[in-house]
C-alpha cells in the first residue's frame, strides 16, 4: 500500500488549513519537550490536520470525546463541553444557532461514536514530522507533543515562531524573561534583570564598611555590623549619660565615670524599688475590691437564684388562674347557650302564657316584709304571636294598691319588640287573668279586662317597658287558702294569662281543658 493513502482510498488529510481551536477536554496533559522539564506553550498550538465537521464538537472545535446530541438543533458536543459533574446541562442555548436545550432533549450519540473509531489515518502535517497514524491518536496525543508543532515563548518574550524542540535552547540562550538562579543568593531571576539583581539588590554581594574599618560585608549583615559589630561604630553609653564614641573611646569613658555610673544606677534601683512598691499597693488595693466584687456577684447570683425560683412559682400559679379562667368561661359560655336555649323553648308565642311560681310561701313572706323588686315576682316573656306584641306578668303575692295585704295582685306588662312597628297601636283586645286550682274540680279564680282606647299602658313602649295594667284584688288570701281547692299544691301557685288582639278570636286551653272566663269568682262547671 502506498504510504499516505488509507485502505479505503481517500487521501490522507495533509495540508488542510490551519484550526485554531481549544484543546478537547479529554485530551492528556501536554507532554515534555525534548528532555526539558517545562510544559508546553501557554496559548493553543495550532492543528495541521483538519477535525471532520460531522465529528467536531459544537461547543470546543475539537474532536468529539464521548459526543452527545441536541435533538432540538442536532448539534453534536462533547459530554464534558454539555453536560456539568452532576448531569445538568451546562449550556441552556446551542453556541450555533441559539436553539433552546434541556437535559430531557440531549442523548448520547452511539453512532457518532462509531464514526469516530473509523476516522481514516492521517501524517502530521508539521513540516519536518514524520509521524503517521490514527486520526484519534493524532487528536488525542500527537498534535499536543509534536517536537516540529509551532509555539510561542510561555514567558512572554514576544518570540512566537519557535519550534517546540528548540524550546529548551531558546530557555538557555536568548530568552530575556527565562527565570535563572542567581549564583550567590540562589533566588530566580530574569536573564533582563540579572545585572541590575547583583548591582543593588542581591543580599549575599558584599561591600565594604562605611565606617572604614577595612572589613568587607554582606549587605544583608551590613546594618548589624555598622551599628554594633564594627570597631569605628559610634555606640552611646549605656548609663545615661551623653557620651557616644567607639568602643575604645567607650572603656575609657565607663573607667573615666565610674563613681557617677554608679550613683546613676543606685539611683536607677532606688525609682526601681519605688514604683514595685506603688504596683504592690496598688495590687493589694485591686486585689481588696476583686474580694468584694465577687462576694457581691456570689450575693446577686443568690438573689436572682431566688428571684428566678419565685417567678417560676408565680408562672406556674398564673398558668393554674389561667387555666381556671378559660374553664368558667367556658361553663359561663355553655350555660349562657342552655339558658338562651332555654328562653327559646319555653317561651310563647301564642299569646298564653301559664306562670308557676315555685316555693310560694318563701316568696309570699319577701312580698310581705319586702321592698321594691323584692315585693313582686316576674314572669317569662312571652308573645301574642311570632311576630307579636311582648309580655309579662309582674305578681305580687301579698297584694298591691287596694290589695296590698288582703290578695294577690296580677299586672300585665308590655315590653318593647323586635316587630313593633308592624304592630297596631294602641294595642285593642282582651286580657284574661287566671288563678289555676290544681285539684279534680279545677275551680280557677279568673278576671277578664279590656285595656281603654287611651291606657297608655298599652301605647307602642318608647323605652324598655311601659307601667303596669292589670288587677289588684285577682283572689283573696282567705280565697286562696279556701277548703276544698288546691290553688297552693307541693309549695307552686300557677297564674294563667291570655291575651288575645282583638283581630283575633280568642280560645285559650290548657292540657286540653278548656277555661272559663267568670270574673271575681270560681268557675262551677
Amino acid at each position: 500500500m502506498q504510504k499516505g493513502i488509507t485502505q479505503s482510498g481517500a487521501a490522507p488529510m495533509v495540508g488542510e488549513e490551519q484550526l485554531e481551536s481549544p484543546t478537547p477536554p479529554s485530551s492528556p496533559a501536554p507532554a515534555q519537550v525534548d528532555g526539558v522539564g517545562h510544559s508546553s506553550p501557554g496559548r493553543n498550538t495550532p492543528m495541521r490536520v483538519g477535525v471532520p465537521g460531522d465529528v467536531k464538537c459544537g461547543a470546543c472545535s475539537g474532536l468529539l470525546r464521548q459526543p452527545w446530541q441536541a435533538t432540538a438543533c442536532g448539534h453534536l458536543f462533547c459530554e464534558a463541553c454539555l453536560l456539568t459533574a452532576t448531569g445538568d446541562v451546562k449550556m441552556r442555548q446551542c453556541p450555533l444557532d441559539n436553539e433552546a436545550i434541556t437535559r430531557t432533549e440531549v442523548f448520547r450519540d452511539k453512532n457518532c461514536d462509531r464514526r469516530i473509531t473509523d476516522l481514516p489515518e492521517t501524517n502530521c502535517g508539521n513540516s519536518g514530522c514524520t509521524w503517521y497514524g490514527k486520526m484519534t491518536d493524532y487528536f488525542d496525543e500527537h498534535w499536543q507533543a509534536c517536537k516540529y508543532r509551532h509555539i510561542s515563548c510561555p514567558h512572554g518574550c514576544g518570540r512566537d515562531d519557535l519550534l517546540a524542540r528548540d524550546l529548551a535552547q531558546h530557555y538557555a540562550e536568548d530568552c530575556p524573561l527565562y527565570p535563572q538562579a542567581c549564583t550567590l543568593c540562589g533566588q530566580d531571576v530574569q536573564r533582563q534583570h540579572s545585572e541590575q539583581h547583583l548591582a543593588s539588590m542581591c543580599t549575599h554581594v558584599t561591600e565594604d564598611c562605611p565606617n572604614g574599618c577595612g572589613m568587607n560585608v554582606a549587605r544583608k549583615e551590613k546594618q548589624e555590623h555598622v551599628t554594633r559589630v564594627c570597631r569605628l561604630a559610634m555606640q552611646q553609653c549605656r548609663y545615661d549619660c551623653k557620651f557616644k564614641g567607639t568602643q575604645e573611646e567607650l572603656k575609657e569613658h565607663c573607667a573615666a565615670s565610674l563613681p557617677d555610673h554608679l550613683d546613676t544606677v543606685w539611683t536607677q534601683n532606688q525609682q526601681q524599688a519605688d514604683t514595685i512598691s506603688h504596683l504592690e499597693d496598688t495590687t493589694a488595693a485591686l486585689e481588696l475590691g476583686l474580694r468584694k466584687a465577687n462576694s457581691l456577684n456570689e450575693s446577686l447570683n443568690r438573689t436572682v437564684t431566688l428571684q428566678q425560683a419565685e417567678n417560676d412559682r408565680l408562672k406556674s400559679r398564673l398558668a393554674r388562674l389561667e387555666s381556671a379562667v378559660a374553664a368558667s368561661e367556658k361553663a359561663r359560655s355553655a350555660a349562657n347557650v342552655e339558658d338562651r336555649l332555654w328562653v327559646v323553648e319555653t317561651t310563647s308565642h301564642d299569646g298564653i302564657l301559664v306562670f308557676k311560681i315555685e316555693n310560694f310561701a318563701k316568696r309570699f313572706e319577701h312580698s310581705r316584709s319586702g321592698s321594691g323588686a323584692e315585693c313582686y315576682v316576674d314572669s317569662p316573656v312571652f308573645f301574642t304571636g311570632r311576630r307579636g306584641y311582648r309580655f309579662r306578668l309582674r305578681v305580687y303575692l301579698h297584694g298591691d294598691g287596694a290589695g296590698r295585704g288582703t290578695h294577690v295582685s296580677v299586672f300585665l306588662q308590655l315590653l318593647q319588640g323586635e316587630y313593633d312597628q308592624l304592630q297596631v297601636w294602641p294595642f285593642h283586645g282582651t286580657v284574661t287573668l287566671a288563678v289555676l286550682d290544681q285539684s279534680r274540680s279545677q275551680h280557677h279564680w279568673t278576671e277578664t279586662f279590656v285595656p281603654g282606647p287611651r291606657d297608655e299602658c298599652f301605647c307602642q313602649p318608647t323605652t324598655g317597658a311601659n307601667r303596669c295594667s292589670g288587677v289588684s284584688k285577682l283572689i283573696s288570701h282567705r280565697d286562696l287558702h279556701r277548703s276544698g281547692s288546691e290553688y297552693i299544691k307541693a309549695d307552686c301557685l300557677f297564674i294563667r294569662a291570655a291575651v288575645v288582639p282583638s283581630r283575633n278570636p280568642f280560645s285559650a286551653r290548657i292540657g286540653g281543658i278548656e277555661l272559663g272566663l267568670h270574673a271575681g269568682s270560681p268557675n262551677q262547671g
